[in-house]
């Protein structure tokens, strides 16, 4: 505009709103794997999907992806066709796919050993869901566990895991 390439008035009746959009790389880490989580379960159903191994939301995290957000859910989709036929996640298999994920690689100044994720906010956040499934089920454990579509066994490791008690509210912890 300034050079008198491109019209004053086209420009501002074109620039009414700035979209600034980043890259995977600039949102962080929780963005990836919340991006991943989501592509994920559209491939195997959410139904299906219980929660993301640590293991995998940490490699995940650690990884670049330059080719942004299409790479990622590619990488998810690969996946969730792996996970949705082995009807579970199978780690060295998983982990033969991250490893030949073409370009991604992970990013410098990371090391894979230490933890990029406060995993804490990934087990309220099941925590939350687990009170929420066994609330709407009306705290039968086994139409909470057709529900969430897992075993028994896990369930009860679970509520173990986050010591939830019989009746507590699922809204939030207890006064």
């Amino acid at each position: 505009m300034k050079d008198g390439n491109f019209r004053a008035d086209l420009y501002y009746r074109l620039a009414v709103i700035e979209l600034i959009v980043p890259s995977l790389e600039a949102r962080g880490p929780v963005d990836k794997i919340a991006l991943f989580k989501a592509f994920v379960a559209s491939v195997v159903g959410s139904e299906r999907l219980a929660a993301l191994p640590y293991w995998l939301a940490d490699s995940v995290a650690a990884m670049r992806f330059p080719g942004n957000v299409r790479e990622l859910r590619n990488l998810a989709e690969r996946v969730g066709v792996t996970v949705r036929q082995m009807g579970n996640w199978d780690a060295p298999r998983l982990r033969r796919l991250l490893a030949g994920a073409g370009s991604v690689q992970p990013a410098p100044g990371e090391s894979a050993m230490a933890p990029i994720v406060d995993r804490s906010k990934w087990d309220m956040a099941e925590r939350s869901r687990l009170l929420t499934a066994l609330d709407a089920n009306g705290w039968r454990r086994k139409d909470t566990t057709q529900y969430l579509g897992i075993s028994r066994k896990v369930l009860w490791e679970k509520i173990r895991k986050y010591q939830i008690f019989d009746e507590e509210p699922a809204t939030g912890e207890s006064e």
